[in-house]
């Protein structure tokens, strides 16, 4: 078995792993399914907040089946693409508005493609602008009245902290498990919020990261990349 997995690396150029011995930081779900057995049987709430035209929420009905997805996508025309493309995903939820650290009407600067999208000044120059709808995730769960979020992604351009800060209730009482997120390497990179900046924010609700995924570089600096976060409770008795 060892020598034909050897011809083929040598033919193909390509790494075959078993799932479970896949190296860490390669894909995050299969990162909680290894790392995290029980937490991942368990996860029936997943937050897609930047969830551009569904890319995001397929992934995530195929791969956590038991699980009720909420898509949050604010800009109108790719809102239209997410409900398309999930339509026949009956786990997946589309909601055509925001997440912020408070409720309100933003301008939404657009980039060159949509998922460059952000509500930051000065990251795109396309010169189109929209007005979207923003609210925090603390009073949407509290008019959905939902209790608990195993999984929250965000990625949205630079936007993420702001995410987190209307958030802070649900951290507060240890409503969330795990945060995937997008976040810069480096602080002149102003498209992303900067790592250092989310660690610093989500140690005070004993989050630790895990790992780091799908990094890229500029030259010899990691740019950005998208960072795992797991509640201490998760990990406590792991490590």
């Amino acid at each position: 078995m060892y020598k034909l997995r050897n011809a083929f690396i040598q033919l193909t150029g390509y790494w075959i792993y078993k799932k479970k011995h896949l190296t860490t930081g390669v894909d995050f779900i299969i990162d909680l399914e290894n790392h995290f057995p029980s937490e991942f049987q368990s996860i029936k709430t997943v937050f897609d907040i930047g969830a551009n035209s569904g890319q995001s929420a397929k992934k995530f009905s195929t791969e956590l089946k038991s699980a009720s997805i909420y898509s949050f996508e604010p800009e109108a025309e790719v809102f239209l693409h997410l409900k398309s493309n999930t339509k026949h995903l009956p786990n997946v939820s589309c909601f055509n508005f925001g997440l912020g650290d408070k409720n309100d009407q933003m301008e939404l600067h657009h980039g060159k493609y949509s998922g460059w999208n952000s509500l930051l000044p000065d990251l795109n120059d396309t010169g189109k602008k929209s007005m979207v709808e923003i609210k925090t995730l603390d009073d949407f769960v509290e008019e959905t009245g939902t209790t608990q979020i195993d999984l929250l992604k965000t990625d949205t351009e630079g936007f993420d902290i702001n995410v987190l800060k209307g958030a802070t209730k649900m951290l507060e009482y240890n409503k969330i498990k795990f945060i995937y997120i997008e976040a810069g390497f480096y602080t002149t990179n102003k498209r992303n919020t900067n790592l250092d900046e989310i660690m610093s924010f989500l140690l005070d609700y004993n989050f630790t990261l895990f790992a780091l995924y799908e990094v890229s570089k500029g030259g010899s600096h990691m740019v950005n990349g998208n960072a795992l976060f797991a509640h201490s409770s998760t990990v406590s008795a792991k490590y």
